[in-house]
C-alpha cells in the first residue's frame, strides 16, 4: 500500500506494510519505504488547499503519479523508489498582502476568504487519472487540467478549469467533465470539446 504523507521535513511517498505482531494490542503499520517527494514553501497547516486536498497517488506503468498540491506532480518508480520525473505548474498560492503574511489563494483577501473561494471555485479531487500512456491531472493548487505524457511527464495538452470543478468519467477516449451546473464531454487525446 502506497500513501503520501507530510510531516515538517517534507512531503513523502510511503510504502506500508501490515504491523509487526505485537502482543501490547492495536499497533500503527510499518513503514518499508520512503521517499520524499518535496519541500513545501508553506505548512500543511498554513496552505489554504493543501490540509483539506485529500492526496491519493495513483499507479500504472510501473510508476506511482502523486500529487503535492505544490506546484509539482511527481512520478516514483514503484520498483526502487527512484525519482523519474517532475512537473511543475503556476500555482495560485501567494501570500497575503495586507494584515498578515499568511498564503491564501490568488484573488482572496484573508485566510477565511480563501477558505470560501476554495469551496466554490477549484477542483475538488486531485486523483491522477491514467489512460493508456497519459495522464490526466487536476492539482488543487491550479486552475489548470493538464494531460502528461505518462513516462516523460512532457505536456501533451492543457485547458483552464472554466466552470468544472472535476473529471466525472472517462470512458472510450472521452473525458467527462461536470462543474455545479453543467457537464460536457473531450477528447483525451487533445482536449478539444465534442
Amino acid at each position: 500500500i502506497y500513501v503520501l504523507a507530510e510531516s515538517s521535513e517534507g512531503i513523502f511517498l510511503l510504502q506500508i506494510a501490515e504491523p509487526a505482531a505485537s502482543d501490547s494490542g492495536p499497533a500503527n503499520p510499518r513503514i518499508v519505504r520512503s521517499q520524499i517527494l518535496t519541500q513545501p514553501q508553506f505548512s500543511s497547516t498554513t496552505h489554504p488547499l493543501r490540509k483539506h486536498a485529500g492526496l491519493v497517488p495513483s499507479y500504472a506503468h510501473g510508476l506511482l503519479i502523486c500529487p503535492t498540491c505544490d506546484e509539482r506532480i511527481v512520478a516514483v518508480s514503484a520498483d526502487d523508489h527512484a525519482v523519474r520525473w517532475v512537473f511543475r505548474y503556476a500555482g495560485l498560492i501567494r501570500l497575503q498582502e495586507i494584515g498578515g503574511d499568511d498564503p491564501v489563494l490568488s484573488g482572496s483577501r484573508d485566510i477565511g476568504d480563501s477558505g470560501r473561494a476554495d469551496l466554490d471555485s477549484r477542483w475538488i479531487d486531485s486523483l491522477p487519472r491514467i489512460v493508456g500512456n497519459r495522464v490526466l491531472v487536476t492539482p488543487r493548487d491550479s486552475d489548470k487540467l493538464f494531460c502528461l505524457d505518462l513516462q516523460t511527464a512532457k505536456e501533451r495538452w492543457k485547458m483552464d478549469r472554466g466552470p468544472f470543478h472535476s473529471i466525472a468519467a472517462i470512458k472510450d477516449d472521452k473525458l467527462i467533465l461536470c462543474g455545479n451546473s453543467t457537464i460536457q464531454a473531450f477528447q483525451v487525446d487533445d482536449g478539444k470539446p465534442l
